[in-house]
């Protein structure tokens, strides 16, 4: 038992690792991410889904990240968004395969479904929002302009934040996305089968499908699961301790490696690369040049876009449209002008 619960606290741990580089990418497009304040985020963050309802530990991710982050806190927060998103299209994959091989009976069946028109319904917003940006834009500058200035320019940041990361997946490396989530998924599968099979010895005889459906199924496992009358309240005491370590450990151990001595937690806790090769908004646009943020702030906001998808040409000559094209967008956009 006690082999099998250290390696799925291993395996979880090498998840969360990996899941931390992609949603670094999703940041690394504006600014560069730095990787402690996101590690202490995610623990923070999975501490309080396990005790609160609705993923709201997903909100604090983003409020403790964001408050270090130059773009803000609703930046942060549609990249977490974007996280969870990619998320839910594998869960629905997984649930559907159980389902196939006819594992796990009309429980899995139904959050198959369920996690179905869920992904079905974020895929078709994901259309909507690249289609319809600049409609969306309007109506959100509109809404956000009946409160204070305050709230009107945080609401702008959130909004504007998550239709440009919706907006510039296409300036990820999707190869790397594609790898981070693969290898985060395998980790994660491999941490719950170990997890079952610990379980299994604890005296609660569970499949990998069992624990996959306790963690993400209708009624997904949190603090309540383990008090009498939830999923695991009937479940033998040392189940019971077990899976409260297996929820736990792993977050403790994510806070503490930020707090290493410098020269040991190395990376971990340190910023990345501005922008790595192959992910800068531009090529011809060095990072270290003296107009490198500039140049992306006004990308950011829609202003100025570049002649061509990797091409910003900073020695070229503005034309009179490119001058005009400019000014309007500025006067659609006025609500930066008051920083």
């Amino acid at each position: 038992m006690v082999f099998y619960l250290v390696l799925s606290l291993f395996l979880v741990l090498v998840g969360h690792a990996f899941r931390l580089l992609r949603w670094e990418q999703f940041i690394r497009i504006y600014e560069r991410p730095l990787r402690g304040q996101m590690l202490r985020g995610m623990a923070g963050g999975y501490a309080l889904n396990f005790v609160l309802p609705f993923h709201l530990g997903d909100v604090f991710r983003a409020v403790f990240t964001g408050r270090r982050m130059k773009s803000g806190i609703g930046f942060a927060l549609a990249t977490v968004i974007m996280d969870r998103f990619l998320d839910v299209w594998f869960v629905a994959l997984g649930f559907g395969a159980f389902w196939a091989l006819g594992q796990g009976g009309a429980a899995v069946l139904g959050a198959a479904q369920y996690y179905l028109v869920f992904s079905l319904v974020l895929a078709l917003g994901l259309v909507l929002v690249v289609a319809l940006r600049d409609l969306l834009k309007k109506g959100c500058l509109a809404f956000c302009g009946l409160f204070n200035d305050t709230l009107k320019l945080d609401g702008m940041m959130f909004f504007w934040s998550l239709i440009n990361t919706f907006k510039d997946l296409g300036r990820i490396k999707i190869g790397r996305l594609v790898v981070n989530t693969v290898l985060m998924w395998a980790a994660y599968l491999g941490s719950y089968t170990a997890l079952a099979a610990a379980l299994t010895a604890a005296g609660q005889p569970m499949a990998l499908v069992d624990v996959f459906d306790l963690l993400f199924g209708r009624n997904a496992a949190d603090l309540s699961a383990l008090l009498p009358g939830g999923a695991m309240g009937a479940a033998a005491p040392a189940a019971r301790i077990l899976l409260l370590c297996w929820f736990a450990l792993p977050l403790l151990a994510m806070w503490l490696v930020t707090l290493l001595p410098e020269k040991v937690r190395g990376a971990v806790n340190q910023a990345t690369q501005a922008a790595p090769a192959g992910e800068a908004p531009f090529s011809d646009v060095a990072p270290t040049a003296w107009y490198a943020l500039c140049i992306q702030d006004t990308q950011n906001r829609d202003l100025m876009q570049g002649v061509a998808p990797d091409t910003f040409r900073p020695e070229g000559t503005l034309s009179r449209a490119m001058a005009a094209t400019l000014l309007w967008r500025l006067a659609g956009t006025r609500i930066w002008l008051t920083v």
